[in-house]
């Protein structure tokens, strides 16, 4: 299937909103590999950034089984650089790059994209199209799918999707941090450190950004901790309504037999 992102043409924007901006794309991959559509979408990030005169530095991580470890060295190596921003993409994500171009220019300290869960719900599906029994097959695709970040408590639907939204929870699938937001981390909780243990690699202090844990009776992913320790700082979280992207995965096609699969065909034609 071809990668929604578009080929790289002229890719415009305000550049007072770009100057001084530099990126490093963070991909954790633990088996090093990644998907076609993941970058074909990388290649034209890359492209659209280079017509922007936005520096990027390509930062994977492969063999590390632990995310939560492997966040924490990304972080790590990050502010080792001089870059302004820390941009995790995983690797079966297919998305556009103008709309990332966009999350940059909203300049906020941290912002994620909402991408699908890699699950179908079948009971939504059986209630929507009782209640729209004229959805068409394409429409029904892109609306059965569950997104992955949370909104605020008691947060009314209806907002404008072309603008940042602040949110309770964004996933590091696609997240965009800003320095700030580890420097102000680390000085609130600065005993949420530990040392390296690879014997492939010489120990050094690291930062806990990306914990996991049980609070308030929910276990955090290491995306929702982060999260959850910047509000904590007073930090506000925001998602980029605007983003289409698709999480690529893998789907066991079967049934109940020839039998059962013929049946059901009669009854949808009306046979």
């Amino acid at each position: 299937m071809p990668s929604r992102s578009p080929a790289p043409e002229t890719v415009s924007f305000d550049g007072r909103k770009l100057d001084g901006k530099k990126l490093m794309l963070a991909v954790p991959m633990y088996g090093g590999a990644s998907k076609t559509e993941f970058t074909t979408s990388i290649m034209h990030l890359n492209a659209a950034c280079a017509q922007l005169s936005i520096p990027v530095i390509w930062c994977p991580l492969h063999g590390e089984s632990l995310i939560p470890r492997a966040r924490n060295a990304l972080a790590n190596h990050f502010l080792k650089s001089d870059c302004t921003h820390l941009l995790f993409i995983d690797a079966d994500i297919d998305f556009d790059p103008v709309d990332v171009i966009r999350m940059v220019v909203a300049d906020k300290e941290l912002i994620g994209g909402p991408y699908p869960a890699k699950n179908i719900d079948w009971d939504f599906i059986r209630r929507l199209v009782l209640a729209r029994p004229d959805i068409t097959p394409a429409e029904l695709a892109q609306t059965s799918r569950r997104y992955h970040f949370n909104y605020l408590p008691g947060q009314p639907l209806g907002y404008d999707h072309s603008q940042p939204l602040q949110v309770r929870d964004v996933s590091t699938g696609m997240m965009l941090i800003a320095r700030p937001v580890f420097d102000v981390i680390r000085e609130r909780w600065p005993e949420q450190s530990y040392m390296t243990n690879s014997s492939f690699e010489t120990p050094e202090r690291v930062y806990n950004y990306f914990g996991v844990g049980v609070e308030d009776d929910i276990l955090l992913s290491e995306d929702y901790y982060l999260c959850k320790r910047w509000r904590e700082t007073g930090g506000a979280v925001w998602l980029a309504p605007w983003m289409k992207m698709r999480h690529i995965g893998e789907y066991a096609y079967g049934g109940e037999g020839l039998e059962a699969s013929e049946a059901a065909w009669l009854t949808a034609s009306g046979a």
